[in-house]
């Protein structure tokens, strides 16, 4: 059987939108609770640790539009895949447009029928 193209690339556009939203609380199911995430400020290991990251982020970065492009499926099997992708990202720090790109890799892992983040690591 084996996880779909289709659906993964869904979950991913998915999650782009619920992180557009920047509310955690529609982030929150895409993500395992144990989950680790590598930003170029830091390592987070679980959802806490991870909320948190993300609110920091939304904070910080008004009107924040994420965007994910170039993805490209390295790996998928029955249970779990992994991506690569490149991110562009723009909003307003301090009352000044901003914005940047970088490139982004996750593992995505199938829980019992649910799909779930469970790494992902982004940088510059």
């Amino acid at each position: 059987m084996g996880l779909k193209l289709e659906e993964l690339n869904k979950f991913l556009r998915d999650y782009e939108k619920a992180t557009n939203s920047h509310d955690f609380k529609k982030i929150k199911p895409f993500i395992e609770d144990n989950a680790s995430y590598e930003f170029t400020n830091g390592s987070f290991k679980g959802i806490i640790e991870i909320q948190g990251a993300f609110e920091k982020t939304f904070n910080k970065i008004k009107n924040e539009a994420y965007k994910i492009y170039d993805l490209i499926w390295l790996f998928i099997d029955d249970k779990s895949a992994v991506c690569k992708y490149k991110f562009h990202w723009k909003g307003v720090i301090n009352g000044k447009g901003e914005e940047g790109k970088g490139r982004g890799t996750n593992l995505i892992v199938d829980f019992d029928g649910q799909l779930k983040i469970f790494y992902e690591h982004l940088s510059k």
